[in-house]
């Protein structure tokens, strides 16, 4: 059935792009912040991302010109399932029964410069049916921080090692999981990162197996690092 979808995703694309009917924004035309989905960076999250993902896909292009934000089912891929997950996005078909909440708690005054920062993401189950997603490895969530320019400069998972047996997890109605981490404001390289704005970006790495079936269930947030006292 995977197969029989990738193809028929991969024709559509195809089609539109002789016809002319796919415009790919340059990697110049990068907004200040990029959404989840934005797979050619104008700023919306449209059906117009998931047909320019199919074209990666296919190999019409070479990739999409954001690819981080493409992968919207965080498997380190940018593909069909992508594309999907985008139009189930656009439609507002995904995770109705999930609700994600993401904070930082020294928010909102901003952060001081070189303290740790808390960072919480709650998962809640806001029906009256059990929801339950799929684990393709020990990994349940993350949370990602990328700095004015959008380049991602730290992410907890970075370095560590899963299990990579396959796992479920159920959300009983009304149950919350919470999924928290601590930030020292260290880049990849162990630097202190300079003062300024941020963001932070908290997502559960599983896939519904209630329908409708969805991957991408995150939030995002802006926040500032305050420079420090003169």
């Amino acid at each position: 059935m995977r197969i029989g979808i990738v193809f028929t995703l991969a024709a559509v694309a195809a089609i539109m792009a002789a016809a002319g009917l796919l415009v790919v924004a340059p990697t110049s035309a990068l907004p200040p912040r990029l959404t989840d989905g934005d797979a050619n960076c104008d700023g919306n999250v449209d059906s117009v991302d998931a047909a320019v993902i199919l074209q990666a896909s296919a190999g019409l292009i070479d990739a999409t010109p954001c690819p981080d934000v493409a992968d919207v089912n965080f498997d380190y891929e940018v593909n069909s399932l992508d594309a999907a997950i985008v139009l189930q996005m656009v439609a507002a078909l995904c995770c109705p029964q999930l609700a994600a909440e993401l904070s930082i708690v020294t928010l909102p005054t901003g952060a001081p410069y070189g303290e740790l920062m808390d960072m919480t993401l709650t998962i809640t189950n806001t029906g009256d049916a059990p929801v339950t997603r799929r684990y393709n490895s020990g990994q349940s969530y993350d949370f990602i921080v990328r700095d004015g320019d959008d380049i991602v400069i730290w992410q907890w998972s970075f370095g560590m090692a899963f299990t990579e047996a396959i796992e479920h997890r159920t959300w009983a109605p009304g149950e919350t999981v919470t999924y928290s981490a601590v930030w020292d404001q260290q880049d990849y390289l162990d630097n202190q990162v300079p003062a300024g704005p941020y963001s932070l970006s908290g997502r559960d790495v599983g896939c519904s197996l209630t329908p409708p079936r969805a991957c991408d269930l995150s939030r995002q947030l802006d926040f500032e690092i305050v420079p420090p006292p003169q």
